[in-house]
């Protein structure tokens, strides 16, 4: 799994989201083998947002989405939940992911340990 901050193909996990579990790491593995970008948004225990590398307000998500998306036109969104998050404000993630024109989302969860 990626650690705490670790890369995953250049796009940085806030500090309390790990990578994603099994398949999920499987096929992120393999769309990075083929040179593919991935977005990755983490959303941990605490109903903390993080992209590349950083904390961000629910209010931050679309516009750095967005400009995730002009860097990486054609990249899917992971959005990275841990289990104990509240599935609200994963819901607004992903609403927030497709008003910034993601067409491609995905779920992953991870339980703490």
């Amino acid at each position: 799994a990626v650690q705490s901050g670790a890369a995953q193909g250049g796009v940085l996990l806030g500090p309390e989201v790990a990578g994603p579990p099994g398949a999920v790491r499987g096929l992120l593995a393999e769309q990075l083998r083929q040179g593919g970008d991935v977005i990755l948004v983490g959303i941990s225990s605490a109903g903390t947002i993080h992209m590349a590398g950083r904390r961000i307000d629910l209010s931050s998500v679309r516009p750095e989405v967005a400009q995730a998306r002009i860097k990486q036109p054609k990249a899917p969104v992971v959005i990275v939940a841990d289990e104990a998050s509240r599935s609200g404000l994963m819901v607004r993630v992903i609403d927030e992911c497709k008003l910034a024109g993601a067409a491609d989302i995905s779920v992953a969860t991870k339980t703490e340990g």
